[in-house]
């Protein structure tokens, strides 16, 4: 539950303290009670913290929300049945339709012998059927594990999650970077590729300036691009300077401004870069080298100048066996702004040979696709993907281009 205040035009989020002692026995109960409820389902476990965490209404008003949202976050922490869908659907229609045969056939004495004929004809015992015939709502999904995590972390993170709740309601973001450290950059930059949010990036003076279009910029997907967008700010957090300025605009509420920086001392709970590799990436490394031997491919970890303090940082660097390096970067179906400045920069300085990669979806925009048909960079360099770029396309840009430009 977003907690937050409105000061003229500006929103600022009620954070706790994480040395409050009465939420740190809140949060240690609650650690407590998730870990004691492996194997239960959800619905037991909702009863048994309404019963539990009734006292705490008597404290105030704004503690009874913060709870409410620390079981949000906790239930984020567990694990539950992963049923199939399909099984547990035949198995309602077995029985409904031998309960059907049964009222329709036979004179019931009470509900217990009703109990016994239906479990008699559908040869299930009753337990079996008390126990499976809802159990893939989510009410009734059993907790099959939870990950527990220390009454400070948990404030921490809850502080961390107010921020990324008004985020995903951001119609753009600003975000002002002091360091130096291009290890700390290259991960943050891994971050915003991670969760395919492509940013505008310009350097000023010795500091970073990054502006993410928010969902409400977004045609297509903004609620899944929204959530996203919330999910960098943890990334943002392992920065040691850094100040964030985001519009803010919830349905039919005017807009606001949100400006925080590295002084609200939130710990993030992410820890390093994740090494999980979607399986269309690891499909498209291996399928790249198979097919094209005389080159590697890396994920990129630099920033390419396009024109004047306009700096891009490309998805991937491609090695051919001669030296020459070419750059990939690709546009998905939210793009399409981002895409039509890129190609219009490019058009005019293309002293980089990066690839465009650019989703079909965008293309059903008429406007844009008209630009790309004209766009003498696109024609040479870019390509057009439906689900993800196919190494057999890159390949023809490739060996369009190798002969044509310098090591």
């Amino acid at each position: 539950m977003l907690r937050y205040q409105k000061r003229d035009n500006n929103i600022y989020p009620s954070f706790v303290s994480v040395t409050d002692s009465s939420l740190i026995n809140i949060c240690q109960n609650l650690n407590d009670t998730f870990a004691r409820s492996i194997k239960k389902q959800r619905c037991e476990l909702e009863e048994q913290l309404q019963e539990q965490f009734s006292m705490h209404r008597a404290l105030s008003p704004r503690k009874e929300k913060i709870v409410i949202g620390l079981k949000k976050l906790f239930f984020d922490r567990c694990t539950f049945d992963d049923h199939n869908f399909d099984e547990f659907q035949a198995f309602r229609e077995k029985i409904f339709l031998t309960s059907s045969m049964i009222l329709s056939k036979n004179a019931l004495n009470d509900y217990q012998d009703y109990q016994f004929k239906i479990s008699d004809t559908a040869n299930i015992s009753i337990d079996d059927i008390q126990s499976k015939i809802y159990s893939d709502l989510p009410e009734f999904q059993c907790i099959q594990g939870f990950e527990p995590m220390s009454p400070e972390k948990m404030l921490h993170r809850y502080n961390c999650a107010l921020v990324q709740g008004l985020l995903v309601y951001a119609r753009e973001i600003k975000i002002l970077l002091s360091t130096t450290d291009s290890g700390l950059l290259r991960q943050l930059f891994k971050y915003l590729r991670f969760y395919r949010l492509l940013a505008y990036y310009e350097k000023i003076d010795a500091q970073y300036q990054i502006i993410i279009d928010g969902p409400l910029q977004v045609i297509q997907q903004s609620s899944q691009y929204g959530i996203r967008l919330s999910q960098l700010f943890p990334a943002i957090l392992l920065l040691p300077a850094w100040e964030l300025e985001a519009i803010i605009q919830k349905p039919k509420q005017k807009a606001m401004v949100l400006k925080i920086d590295h002084n609200i001392n939130i710990q993030s709970h992410y820890y390093h870069f994740i090494n999980y590799t979607p399986p269309e990436i690891e499909w498209f490394f291996q399928s790249f080298q198979k097919e094209m031997p005389d080159w590697k491919i890396e994920e990129n970890q630099d920033f390419l100048h396009i024109e004047k303090e306009q700096t891009c940082f490309p998805d991937y660097t491609l090695i051919h066996k001669s030296g020459k390096l070419f750059f990939l970067e690709i546009f998905h179906p939210w793009h399409a702004k981002q895409l039509k400045e890129r190609t219009a920069s490019l058009n005019k300085n293309n002293k980089y040979p990066l690839i465009l990669a650019a989703s079909k979806k965008i293309t059903q925009m008429p406007e844009l696709k008209k630009s790309l048909q004209n766009n003498e960079y696109f024609q040479r360099f870019g390509f057009l993907y439906r689900e993800f770029p196919l190494v057999e396309t890159l390949k023809e840009v490739l060996e369009k281009n190798l002969l044509s430009v310098d090591s």
